[in-house]
């Protein structure tokens, strides 16, 4: 139980001197230039990874925890009618955006999505700091690229020149995140 203290206590610290980063880069906010955005993008990004994970060490103390709740002798028996939730949106295919790709739909016979609609905001922000050296404009050129990649050999050459062009370490985490995105377009 110590340990898990510990590491609250420590994510809370974290998360303090990450509220204090992101106090002090406020001042700055009037003048900011993009890469002073972009700190301040990922300093958000590593608060509210903290506190997701503070979150998640809170149910595991509270069910450590036995709290005797004083039990109704007699419970009401009536029934309540339950609001049926319609969907926004109807389920299926319908959810990925019908864009036009001439050349991959000619080969393939079936429309690819755009590279960015598969990317989460969290591994947005990963890719961003770790593969692109935290410049959002050539993170959006690449997309682009792959976009207009019509095949898998294709992208697969592309992502060769730029991970040799930005340095990428082969067996890392973003690494290994991006090249399952970019896979998944073409599956």
């Amino acid at each position: 139980m110590g340990n898990l203290a510990e590491t609250k206590d420590a994510l809370r610290k974290e998360i303090g001197i990450l509220i204090d980063k992101i106090t002090f880069q406020k001042k700055y906010l009037a003048t900011a230039d993009h890469v002073q955005l972009n700190l301040l993008r990922l300093l958000v990004g590593e608060l509210l990874s903290k506190i997701s994970a503070l979150e998640h060490l809170e149910p595991v103390i509270e069910e450590r925890m036995i709290v005797e709740v004083p039990v109704a002798k007699e419970i009401p028996q009536t029934p309540k009618e339950i609001p049926v939730i319609q969907p926004i949106m109807p389920p299926g295919d319908q959810f990925i955006p019908k864009v036009m790709f001439p050349f991959s739909e000619k080969k393939t016979g079936k429309k690819l999505p755009e590279i960015k609609t598969l990317i989460g905001f969290n591994e947005k922000l990963m890719f961003i700091a770790q593969l692109f050296g935290g410049n959002i404009s050539s993170y959006e050129e690449a997309l682009k690229q792959i976009d207009a990649c019509s095949s898998l050999e294709e992208v697969t050459a592309f992502l060769s020149a730029i991970s040799s062009e930005y340095k990428w370490k082969d067996g890392s985490d973003a690494v290994v995140s991006f090249r399952a995105v970019v896979k998944r377009r073409f599956a």
